[in-house]
């Protein structure tokens, strides 16, 4: 955890680079990869976004269905400050069946054997969300409270992060 915490002041504070964050997360949360996202709530524009485990290209893809064609955001952006676990495969929640049914997870999830997914959404402020993304492929175990309580007791850190930025 402090490795983390470490990683992710010097990576913003110093150069700027949540790249380092994201690597650092996707570590500790044993993910395939991890996707950090801010944007104006007002319009729904991306301000920056940094990843782990995707290509520039991935994350280009990625990012042509946030926030309005993503559940885990629009899930994220309803119920701020609480981390929410999806797994395509445990298809028995509203939330589950929504994402397998989306576009992102017909399009971009499923090719690319991503099965279960950890969100949070943060408010920075009226004009500023943050949202982390962490991902699962196929045949890795889903992501548990464990899982939940490691990227809830980083959201201060993340949310302090970006306002030092």
């Amino acid at each position: 955890m402090e490795n983390l915490l470490e990683s992710l002041y010097s990576g913003i504070v110093n150069v700027r680079d949540w790249d380092i964050f994201c690597h650092e997360l996707a570590r500790v949360l044993n993910a395939d990869s991890a996707l950090i996202l801010s944007m104006n709530p007002q319009t729904n524009e991306k301000k920056f976004a940094a990843s782990f485990g995707h290509s520039k290209g991935n994350q280009e893809k990625l990012l042509k269905f946030l926030p309005n064609d993503d559940p885990r955001i629009n899930l994220a952006k309803t119920h701020y400050d609480t981390p929410h676990s999806f797994s395509i495969s445990e298809s028995d929640t509203i939330d589950n069946k929504l994402l397998s049914l989306s576009q992102i997870h017909k399009e971009f999830f499923f090719p690319n054997s991503i099965e279960h997914h950890l969100v949070i959404g943060i408010t920075i402020d009226h004009g500023e969300d943050l949202f982390i993304i962490v991902e699962r492929k196929w045949g890795k175990e889903a992501f548990q409270v464990e899982d939940k309580n490691i990227l809830d007791s980083i959201k201060e850190h993340c949310g302090r992060a970006v306002k030092l930025q």
